[in-house]
């Protein structure tokens, strides 16, 4: 696994993969979650983020993360947008079921 590291990742690329995979870690996650839940789940992010991590670097490298902190939650305008709408469709489907 070190040999693998070395050469195939390297230091350099070992930061680029990992921000590529927090980010899409990040993503993925937000996508799962309502917009009123989005500042209160920093454990829970941090947590499936480190096992997308440890999934994807442990049996690639043998790189493996025991513990990940999220510092700050800042979410994109436009994510911010799609979860609002989301989150508006949810509970006017909600209404609508209720009236019928």
């Amino acid at each position: 696994m070190v040999k693998k590291f070395v050469y195939q990742l390297g230091a350099g690329r070992f930061d680029e993969y990992l921000a590529a995979e927090v980010e899409e870690s990040m993503r993925n996650f937000i996508n799962t979650i309502w917009l009123n839940q989005v500042h209160d789940l920093k454990s829970d992010m941090a947590n499936n983020m480190m096992s997308e991590l440890n999934r994807t670097f442990d049996g690639k490298f043998g790189i493996r993360f025991e513990q990940c902190n999220v510092t700050q939650v800042t979410v994109n305008p436009n994510l911010l947008a799609a979860l609002s709408e989301r989150t508006r469709l949810k509970f006017e489907l909600r209404n609508h079921q209720k009236d019928h």
